[in-house]
């Protein structure tokens, strides 16, 4: 693990340096570590290799946002210890108009956009949460003010705090050959014995390449997706040696947007708008029952997608309808046109064929991929909301 700690103003003596230069010697025992005391000195350490953390100390600070912001755009994770100097009497007493319009300016988009915040003692960890700025808001008591904290305990505290931010945020860090093996685990685990598409070799390969980093990775996706289960019968299925990972075990925060688990509703329809509600109803009531069920499932893969709670498991429900049941694909079709949804279905019907890889054969009609295509898919990755 690398980290990189930025703070300006650094001298000796001062009681923040001597706690920075306290932990970073600390961590130095756990970690690659650098101190940048600088915009430039960070951009030189930016330069020299990616951090996998960078570690801010320092707000109301135009040059330190701009920094978190590199950071972010270099794919680090990151995260900011205030050490007070955004509390309420700090904002409220020294230089207030300076700093209200700082925090118009970049202060509040800071935190929003950092990925944790890191405090030294309850308090002022208490006092954060009830500003409603973060959620995800820890702390770590420092030696300097605290005995009974060692220097090598708030080390080791750090790199856990660490370790659970980058666990959290584990869909930046996966490859394509990572989500390309999960999605050929999710088809082999919900197909019917002997009924799977047959991999090619290549596929296979990049399956018992991967290392355990990178199963960590899809079994933590699966769990979050609701598709363990079928991702583990595609393990089984394939005789892939798998290590044995309790992902429950690994310490994360709660997503930012928690998903819908469970199955795709296919009997009752999700949308809150009226109009939209009774325009399927209009759509469907005169559709066979298997026409019905079918629209319903689109129609809701749509409402869960605009709310963010669509997950891997609603698209394995609609694969394994299309491909398990007779219909009429000319009135599917008229029905989903209706309901002002057909567009909507054709790119659902690309990802389908993209992910897990339904065949031309099953498929009702003509897939759609284009911009709208990319983005439902970013969507489901969801990426930010983790």
């Amino acid at each position: 693990m690398l980290i990189i700690h930025y703070i300006e103003n650094f001298k000796q003596g001062d009681l923040l340096s001597d706690h920075l230069s306290q932990l970073v010697f600390a961590e130095s025992n756990y970690a690659k570590v650098k101190l940048s005391k600088s915009k430039r000195e960070f951009a030189a350490h930016l330069n020299e290799e990616i951090p996998d953390i960078v570690h801010i100390h320092t707000c109301w600070s135009h040059k330190a946002y701009q920094c978190m912001k590199i950071a972010k755009r270099k794919g680090c994770f990151t995260i900011l210890s205030p050490h007070w100097t955004l509390s309420d009497f700090n904002r409220t007493k020294e230089e207030p108009c300076s700093k209200f319009i700082k925090l118009l300016y970049y202060q509040t988009k800071m935190v929003k956009q950092i990925d944790a915040v890191l405090v030294t003692n309850v308090e002022e960890r208490e006092e954060f949460l009830k500003k409603g700025w973060k959620d995800r808001v820890d702390y770590v008591p420092a030696h300097i003010l605290n005995s009974n904290t060692s220097q090598d305990s708030m080390a080791e505290q750090h790199i856990e705090i660490y370790r659970k931010i980058i666990n959290t945020g584990y869909r930046r860090l996966m490859t394509n050959v990572e989500m390309n093996s999960l999605n050929c685990l999710l088809h082999v685990g919900i197909q019917q014995e002997g009924k799977s598409k047959q991999l090619k070799s290549e596929q296979l390969l990049e399956l018992r390449k991967l290392n355990p980093q990178q199963w960590q990775r899809i079994l933590l996706y699966s769990d979050d997706e609701d598709i363990r289960e079928k991702v583990n019968l595609g393990i089984e299925r394939l005789q892939l040696s798998c290590p044995n990972i309790d992902t429950k075990k690994i310490w994360r925060y709660s997503p930012l947007n928690p998903k819908k688990t469970g199955n795709l509703n296919s009997d009752k329809i999700l949308a809150k708008d009226l109009l939209v509600k009774n325009r399927i109803e209009d759509a469907i009531i005169d559709g066979e029952l298997k026409l019905q069920v079918l629209s319903i499932m689109f129609a809701n893969s749509k409402y869960l997608l605009n709310s963010r709670k669509f997950t891997l498991h609603h698209l394995a429900d609609l694969y394994l309808y299309i491909k398990s049941n007779d219909y009429d694909e000319v009135k599917l079709q008229g029905i989903l046109r209706k309901m002002n949804i057909y567009r909507f279905a054709r790119r659902l019907l690309q990802i389908l064929s993209d992910v897990l890889f339904l065949e031309e054969g099953f498929l009702p009609f003509q897939p759609l991929d284009d911009m709208q295509t990319q983005k439902l898919k970013q969507n489901i990755i969801d990426i930010e909301k983790y």
